[in-house]
C-alpha cells in the first residue's frame, strides 16, 4: 500500500529526509503468462472471425483477386473465370426432317444442310454441367452457321430451347422463336447468331434439349441456298 506524507508546520524536515531516501524507486517489469489467464475458453469477442469456421458472417464479405490455389476468393470473380459455354458440334445433331446431311466443307468444317425451300430440322442435347446448376440466370442458344452462297438474302429459322429435370415431361415447357437471319455476305464464313429463345436455370436440371429448324417454305425464306449449320452453343448468363 502506498505511503501518504501529508506536511505540517510541525513535521521535522530530518523525519521527511529519512523517509524519502528509504522509498524504493527501482522499477519493476511485470510480465503476464496468457496461459494461466481465465476465461480462455469464452467466446466474447463476436466480431472476430473463428479458426474453426463455426461463425457465420453476418455481411457480404469482400475481397481481392486471388493468386494461388488457397486463397478465398469472390462470386464475381467465380462467375467471371467459371466456364459458361458448351458447343454441340454437327455431328452431334440429329436430323428428323428435311433431306439434307451431314458433309464436310473445305476438307475441314463438319455441318448439317438445311436445304432451300424445305423445313429442315436438326435436334440436340447436351449435359448442363454441373457448374451451372448451382447458378441463377438463363441459358440462350447460339446458331453457328454459314451458306453456300454469298447473299445477305434472310433464312427464316425457329430456335426451340428447353431445360430439362429428372421426371419432367420429354414434350412441352419449351421455349421457341422465330427469326429472320440475313444470310451470309461471304460464303462459307461462319456466323454466329443468337436467338433470343432462353430458357431460366434450377438447380435441378440436368439436360438442355431443342432443335433449330429452317423454315424454307416460309415466303420471307429468300436466301436461295444452302445453310450450313456448323453447332450450336449454349450460353450461361
Amino acid at each position: 500500500m502506498a505511503k501518504i506524507y501529508t506536511w505540517t508546520d510541525e513535521t521535522p524536515l530530518g523525519y521527511l529526509n529519512d523517509e524519502l531516501e528509504n522509498i524504493d524507486t527501482t522499477l519493476t517489469t511485470h510480465t503476464h503468462d496468457h496461459g494461466t489467464l481465465t476465461g480462455l475458453g469464452d467466446d466474447d469477442h463476436t466480431q472476430y472471425i473463428l479458426a474453426n469456421g463455426t461463425r457465420a458472417f453476418s455481411g457480404t464479405v469482400g475481397g481481392v483477386t486471388p493468386t494461388a490455389a488457397s486463397h478465398l476468393t469472390r462470386k464475381d470473380y467465380v462467375d467471371a473465370t467459371d466456364e459458361n459455354e458448351v458447343f454441340i458440334p454437327a455431328t452431334a445433331l440429329y436430323r428428323d426432317t428435311g433431306a439434307g446431311s451431314l458433309i464436310v466443307i473445305n476438307q475441314r468444317l463438319a455441318v448439317q444442310t438445311l436445304l432451300d425451300a424445305e423445313n429442315g430440322r436438326l435436334q440436340f442435347t447436351a449435359a448442363i454441367p454441373t457448374s451451372w446448376r448451382t447458378k441463377v440466370g438463363n441459358v440462350s442458344a447460339i446458331a453457328v452457321f454459314s451458306g453456300n452462297t454469298s447473299s445477305t438474302n434472310n433464312w427464316v429459322g425457329r430456335m426451340i430451347l428447353g431445360l430439362k429435370a429428372d421426371g419432367d415431361s420429354n414434350s412441352g415447357d419449351d421455349f421457341f422463336d422465330d427469326e429472320s437471319i440475313a444470310g451470309p455476305a461471304t460464303a462459307e464464313n461462319l456466323g454466329f447468331h443468337t436467338w433470343s429463345s432462353s430458357a431460366s436455370l434450377a438447380g435441378s436440371d440436368l439436360l438442355a434439349r431443342g432443335s433449330i429448324l429452317r423454315i424454307g417454305g416460309d415466303a420471307s425464306d429468300t436466301y436461295a441456298g444452302i445453310i450450313y449449320i456448323a453447332g450450336i452453343i449454349l450460353k450461361r448468363s
